[in-house]
């Protein structure tokens, strides 16, 4: 694969898991800025501990997406601090 970036740009110490768990408390300081927030989640014993985190977090609504391209399965987790 090629990807775009820095060597630092393209990794984060403790993974996938840390940097979407750090990204998930930075999204609780903008919840009246935003309404719903996303991100890709490629390994799938991710997305537990995500849900646990946002709950606690008190995300309103939680959803999980599957989607794949040919034998490639990732999934996107959208979150939302926000009521209708």
């Amino acid at each position: 694969m090629n990807f775009g970036g820095q060597h630092n740009e393209l990794w984060c110490e403790g993974g996938e898991i840390a940097f979407l768990k750090n990204m998930i408390r930075q999204s609780k300081h903008h919840a009246k800025n935003v309404v719903w927030f996303t991100s890709l989640v490629s390994k799938k014993e991710n997305v537990r501990p995500l849900k646990v985190l946002l709950k606690k977090l008190d995300a309103k609504a939680i959803k999980v997406m599957p989607m794949g391209q040919g034998t490639k399965v990732s999934r996107i987790i959208a979150w939302t601090f926000q009521t209708n």
